[in-house]
């Protein structure tokens, strides 16, 4: 009746608590629709948006499952992957009932052997135990890579579920761009939680689910058999103390862990993306000289990730102290209450222990008991620990959740989008298209044309008028909210009959065959192969890249190789493979000569290409039919007819062609120069592993990290001690059941001993986490060392540039950020290592009191035998989590390029290619997860069997031994059994003790070897930094003089890869004497930006440059204009670090706005301090007049300026230089073509014919 009683009670309090969650929710939903019958219609949507997206984030773990969890048990696909590993999972759960209820059984027969001390029994029992033993190892050892294999299958089907939704339908370009894309549903770091959240969550839910299988299965099982023997609330004991401690502990010390954990994930991806981009726009912060800012903004990033880990190691030290009190030393404690208590106060009956046999057979229920209780109560830990694990790993589900209800909204939002928008047809047509911005801001009204085939159009306005914006809505990047749009094959993207030429070409990460095909993938086109390349290349003089290596066979970056032109030129070769109906040419020659420009339209029209051109520049009527002027006032637009195109014959474009190969050849067969003086020289042999640790040990740790590490080991030392005085309190409360004092006397000790016991927990609580504490503050300060120490070496003298461009390291930010937060965790873990050693001390010296030498020396024997085996069987798991590691980051460098470029490949529809390239290196980094989860296999079975299973049989060995030597059965049942009860359980505890010390210690080999590989990274990386800085020190500097004038004195301009593109020039540029740079592309002409800017080195020769204090002597206007992360005035003022504007400021840089025509940016963004995604929220032309903004800032002495005016118009184009010269900046300008004659004065020829390479000639004497 008892049992019902309790039963029935459980169901009323949980029929009450249901009750009142009802009440709660349903007032809950009506003060929500009061509120929401007060807002408007538009306040409405948005407070349900954010309703939806919280309940997704709440629910994201569920969510989370059901995609994972098998659909389907048979059948095979991905609806019933894992179905394997799932059934694995339940009958290893099944046979470890089997193993766990022989171990109790057998434990029990031992303890009882042990008071008989019966030989044969024990050795009968003992070879048992051996078999057993065995069987185990082999079973968690399968169990644990059963757990970490489903764990890498959910990775791979969530990568796969989350990569199909993000390349699908453009979806990387709506979460990427946001306001300037689609529906302002933007996510700042979706590389970063497609690769590095699931990585983390997978693996949590993974052990989430077998912890949860393992308790339903196990705890069930002994909830079960521990009910049946001693009674239900024997068997509820267990789960209602350690849930009540749950409850008492959450209510104790309150907190969030799903939003700590999530804060602080957030935080290091923003670190880390701030990293990234120093890594991608690398070139143009050098040449800006934006070290500083740069450097500034990452440790701001660093600095609020950092904090935001010692905020939470602090809430950490308060609720761990209240989590180990309740769930490990107390708990040892309320075990032996509930198992002694009741045979020391209130026994069943009175037992008679007169005989041996009696006392064998009361220590071998109680063993069997305690072994039962604890297995429960291990079981309905790991319940308790699920628990603390959701909360912890909710953060980042939270994070992936919000990502999945982003992507699903997409997609709705794409399916309700109205059809009538988009129809299909045979040309090109925009009816009463009303062309605006997400935002809703209008660019052009009613936009109406037809453009058949055959036809040609041009399409010009000022720069933001919305000549992008057009094609925006015309490839579905943006949504037609009025009016329909005509275009054949109405599917996203512009790539099938409609492709698209962006003035900068994006190249994908792949072969030169690739970049042909692209957006087509090389297994849809197998007959293209080496010569059908090679052909296209001819057409665009290009075909000497055939010859680059790697060119066929290595997955290169292609926008480092080639210069603008001939990336440029690249996407011509491109468009001749795929042959559209219509092209949009996008700026697309403004890097290449005007006979290039000019094939290009001969080409299209002989091949029967349809082409839309949006250009500044007048001259580009003449290839068109008609055009069409946006920017009109109250966004009015002007359609004219023009006289047909007239581009002469193919002679000329022979001619042209001719010209410009002979050009090239010059430029690109020039003098041989086999050496690269500017490569620092090599090295001597490599240090071994022990000083590379050494080294990196001496930037990681500080004076105050040693005070913290002698404080951890007193504190190790003191917790190693009371370790010890807690087990001797365990032994002794086990001696009180077989004490011959009364009754009341033996509850009086044991709750004496109980006591004891509980201040003893609270000592060892306190004193465990102020260790750990101290633990984590060492771990955090070896993060904020190295890393510091690393950030200063990468960002100082442009070592990011040097890295990159000479030594090959393009990883940087993943060595910077995750290998050593990982460095730091497996260092901090071999801390703890000290409390084995310490513990193995003091229990060693215990043991040897009562069982002698030849235990401590069993123990020594041991200790170096299963070492020496351990040593011999362990894989090189140092270069697997290497290897690992670099793969982790080439997949996250490439989701980071489609996250970079979302919408150029947006543009041109190559998501398909992108989710392949990506898809690649996925594969990559999983075939060696999988590797290293084999070689973890076979050799845990050696691990598992000498560092957990096989202590255990030398501790019955020790205890059997103690046990013969005992003195006589009458001498035992003198005292009942008191002492030698004693001292077994202490034995059992210390041996325990000692063997998982020693287990730890013998683990120490794997975790030092996957160290290793951690340290090899950071070392080559610190070295590569220090090598980079010592040969830029020893480079030819350039000097400076106090003349306003640049002087270049017999230099030659060769690449850090040793092409030698120039010799001999000397040239003076002063006030008087402006220079424009020309040439074909791949001459030279950036490679003497560079070298003026002092980004390369020239091997001979000398450059003297202008330095004044009142104003800088060169100013970098850099061909790829850099937008910084900040505030829109940190885009004028940069690099100059951010300070206090003042009225007077704001005013100056207001005026520089309207100079450059851009001053409605304050009004239509929101003011100075507006922080964008500038990048994708200006146009090209934007960006470079706010480049050209940057120069009149600063005002320098001369503006060299690469090219970064061609999105320009014409007349705005004048207006800048003539604004220059207004500001006494003498301008350096690199062209393609020689233009703007007005404002230079002598012109520097690069790729000429001659044995020189250039050749400068004066334009008032070309004049003449």
């Amino acid at each position: 009746m008892k049992r019902y009683g309790i039963v029935g009670g459980v169901v009323v309090v949980a029929i009450a608590v249901a009750v009142v969650a009802g009440k709660k929710r349903r007032r809950k939903e009506r003060r929500g629709k009061k509120e929401s019958a007060k807002m408007s219609m538009e306040e409405r949507e948005k407070a349900d948006e954010m309703r939806a997206l919280k309940k997704a984030k709440s629910g994201a773990m569920v969510t989370l499952y059901k995609l994972l969890l098998p659909r389907k048990l048979l059948g095979g696909g991905e609806e019933s992957r894992g179905v394997a590993e799932l059934g694995c999972m339940v009958v290893l759960c099944l046979i470890r009932i089997v193993l766990m209820n022989a171990t109790s059984n057998l434990v029990g027969e031992l303890d009882r052997v042990m008071m008989t001390r019966n030989q044969r029994h024990f050795w009968r029992a003992w070879w048992a135990s051996l078999g057993l033993t065995v069987a185990t190892s082999l079973h968690r050892q399968t169990y644990k890579y059963v757990e970490n294999s489903l764990g890498v299958q959910w990775r791979e089907k969530l990568t796969a579920i989350l990569s199909r939704m993000y390349f699908r339908n453009m979806n990387y370009y709506a979460l990427s761009q946001g306001a300037s894309g689609m529906s302002g549903s933007t996510i700042a770091d979706p590389a970063e939680r497609i690769t590095s959240d699931v990585k983390e969550v997978t693996e949590q839910m993974s052990l989430v689910l077998c912890e949860g299988l393992y308790t339903l299965t196990t705890g069930g099982f002994f909830a079960y058999k521990l009910g049946r023997l001693y009674g239900l609330r024997f068997a509820l004991a267990p789960y209602a103390y350690l849930w009540s401690a749950i409850v008492i502990t959450t209510v104790a010390v309150p907190m969030n862990w799903g939003r700590l954990f999530g804060n602080v994930k957030k935080l290091f991806s923003s670190f880390r993306e701030s990293l990234d981009r120093v890594q991608i726009h690398h070139e143009a912060i050098r040449a800006l000289g934006g070290n500083a800012f740069e450097a500034g903004a990452v440790r701001r990033t660093f600095d609020d990730w950092l904090g935001a880990v010692k905020s939470l190691n602090v809430k950490l030290l308060r609720s761990g102290f209240a989590d180990q009190l309740a769930f490990h030393w107390w708990l040892r404690t309320f075990v032996s209450f509930i198992v002694i208590g009741p045979h020391i106060m209130w026994p069943r009956r009175k037992r008679n222990l007169n005989s041996i046999e009696d006392l064998a057979a009361l220590r071998g229920a109680i063993g069997h008991q305690f072994v039962l209780f604890v297995q429960s109560m291990i079981s309905a830990g790991v319940s308790a620990k699920m628990v603390r694990q959701v909360q912890q790993l909710s953060g980042s589900a939270a994070r992936l959740g919000e990502l999945l209800f982003r992507l699903r909204g997409e997609e709705d939002r794409r399916a309700a989008q109205s059809e009538s928008a988009l129809q299909d047809g045979d040309c090109i047509e925009f009816r009463n298209v009303r062309v605006e911005t997400p935002a809703g801001n209008l660019l052009v009204k009613d936009l109406s044309f037809r453009l058949e085939r055959g036809e040609s159009l041009l399409i010009t306005g000022f720069n933001g008028a919305g000549k992008s914006s057009i094609f925006r809505m015309l490839g579905q990047l943006w949504e037609v909210r009025e009016g329909t749009i005509v275009k054949p094959g109405h599917e996203s993207g512009l790539h099938n009959d409609v492709f698209y030429l962006p003035q900068k070409p994006y190249n994908v990460l792949g072969t030169l065959r690739d970049q042909i095909l692209y957006p087509g993938r090389a297994a849809d086109h197998p007959a293209v192969g080496r010569d059908e390349v090679t052909e296209l290349l001819r057409l665009v003089r290009l075909e000497h890249l055939v010859q680059y290596p790697g060119a066929w066979t290595d997955d290169l970056d292609w926008s480092r190789i080639l210069s603008l032109g001939e990336q440029q030129r690249l996407a011509i070769a491109r468009l001749c493979f795929h042959q559209p109906a219509y092209v949009i040419l996008d700026e697309a020659t403004s890097g290449c000569a005007l006979s290039t420009e000019r094939a290009l339209y001969m080409l299209c029209l002989r091949r029967n290409i349809t082409y839309i051109t949006i250009s500044h520049r007048p001259l580009m009527q003449q290839y068109h039919h008609q055009v069409l002027t946006i920017g009109l006032p109250g966004a009015a637009y002007r359609l004219e007819r023009l006289s047909p195109p007239q581009l002469g014959e193919d002679s000329e474009l022979a001619q042209a062609a001719a010209t410009l190969a002979t050009r090239e050849a010059a430029a690109v067969d020039g003098p041989p120069n086999a050496t690269d003086a500017s490569r620092p020289a090599a090295r001597g042999g490599r240090p071994g592993v022990l000083h590379r640790l050494v080294t990196l040990l001496r930037h990681a740790l500080g004076r105050s990290d040693v005070i913290r590490l002698v404080a951890f080991v007193a504190g190790s030392l003191l917790q190693a001690r009371l370790h010890l005085a807690h087990a001797v309190n365990g032994s002794d409360m086990m001696g009180c059941i077989f004490s011959l004092k009364s009754a009341s006397e033996k509850t009086r000790d044991f709750l004496r001993l109980c006591a004891h016991s509980t201040a003893l927990s609270l000592l060892l609580a306190g004193v465990e986490q102020a260790t750990l504490k101290l633990k984590r503050d060492l771990e955090v300060s070896v993060i904020q060392n190295l890393t510091s120490d690393l950030l200063d070496k990468y960002l100082r003298n442009s070592n990011f540039y040097n890295l990159t461009q000479r030594s090959g390291v393009s990883d940087g930010p993943q060595r910077i950020s995750t290998d050593v937060k990982d460095f730091a965790r497996r260092l901090t873990a071999l801390l703890p290592l000290t409390t084995p050693v310490i513990e193995m001390f003091w229990f060693a010296t215990r043991i040897h009191t009562l069982v002698g030498t030849w235990a401590t020396a069993s123990f020594g024997a041991y200790l170096i035998g299963g070492g020496l085996l351990i040593r011999s069987a362990l894989p090189d798991f140092s270069k697997l989590v290497a290897e690992e590691s670099e793969l982790e980051a080439k997949y996250s460098a490439v989701h980071s390029r489609v996250q970079t470029f979302a919408e150029s490949i947006a543009f041109l529809g190559g998501g398909p290619s992108e989710a392949n390239v990506v898809k690649g290196r996925f594969d990559d980094l999983m075939r060696i997860m999988w590797l290293r989860l084999q070689k973890s296999w076979k050799f845990g079975l050696i691990n598992q069997q000498i560092v957990r299973e096989a202590p255990m049989l030398l501790q019955w060995l020790l205890r059997n031994e103690y046990g013969k030597n005992w003195g006589t059965d009458e001498e035992l049942c003198r005292d009942g059994g008191q002492e030698l009860n004693r001292a077994q359980v202490f034995l059992f505890g210390a041996t325990n003790t000692m063997f998982e010390a020693m287990g730890q210690i013998l683990g120490m080999g794997e975790q030092l070897s996957q160290l290793y590989g951690l340290v090899d990274r950071i070392y080559d990386f610190d070295r590569a930094c220090l090598d980079s800085e010592a040969s830029s020190a020893a480079s030819t500097a350039i000097t400076t003089h106090s003349e306003h004038s640049i002087m270049c004195d017999d230099i030659d301009i060769v690449t850090p890869a040793g092409k030698r593109l120039a010799t001999g020039v000397s040239l003076a540029v002063t006030p008087e004497r402006p220079l424009m740079v020309t040439g074909p592309n791949a001459s030279g002409k950036t490679s003497f930006f560079r070298v003026l800017g002092g980004l390369w080195d020239t091997p001979r020769g000398k450059i003297a440059v202008p330095s004044s204090e009142k104003r800088p002597g060169i100013f970098l206007v850099p061909q790829k204009v850099y937008m910084v992360a900040s505030t829109l005035a940190h885009q004028i003022t940069y690099p100059s670090i951010p300070k206090q504007r003042s009225p007077q400021e704001e005013e100056h840089l207001g005026e520089i706005l309207e100079l450059v025509g851009l001053s409605y940016l304050l009004d239509r963004e929101g003011g100075w301090d507006a922080t964008r995604r500038w990048e994708d929220v200006l146009s090209l032309g934007e960006q470079q007049r706010l480049g050209m903004a940057r120069l009149f800032y600063h005002k320098p002495v001369f503006g060299i300026i690469d090219a970064s005016t061609d999105a320009v118009s014409v007349d705005m184009e004048q207006t800048l230089y003539r604004a220059a010269r207004q500001f006494g900046i003498t301008c350096l300008t690199m062209s393609q073509r020689l233009c703007l004659e007005d404002f230079h004065s002598q012109e520097l020829r690069m790729g000429d014919i001659s044995q020189s390479g250039h050749v400068v000639a004066q334009l008032d004497e070309l004049e003449k």
